[in-house]
């Protein structure tokens, strides 16, 4: 999906896109972004790239902003603060 999916555009005659992804649907994107054969289409056509709840891990990431945010658990953070899923409240 993420090598042939990205084509939306050819379809449609848009100029560019907003790609909201949820769960496996940001992989695609994620996908897109590495993959050489459609890397620079992504880039040039994909104006916003939005991910909720992304299906990935930051185990391996060796940027330091990233291991900061994962060590501070803002992900339990967010859950205190907004205690609301996606479409129900919590009792």
């Amino acid at each position: 999906m993420g090598r042939f999916d990205v084509h939306i555009l050819d379809q449609t005659g848009a100029k560019d896109l907003t790609f909201l992804g949820w769960s496996q649907g940001t992989s695609q994107l994620f996908v897109s972004t590495t993959d050489d054969s459609v890397k620079s289409y992504v880039e040039e056509k994909v104006n916003l790239f939005v991910a909720l709840a992304p299906v990935t891990w930051m185990a391996h990431q060796k940027a330091p902003l990233f291991k900061l945010l994962v060590g501070l658990h803002v992900e339990q953070l967010w859950e205190d603060l907004f205690p609301v899923d996606f479409l129900t409240l919590r009792q």
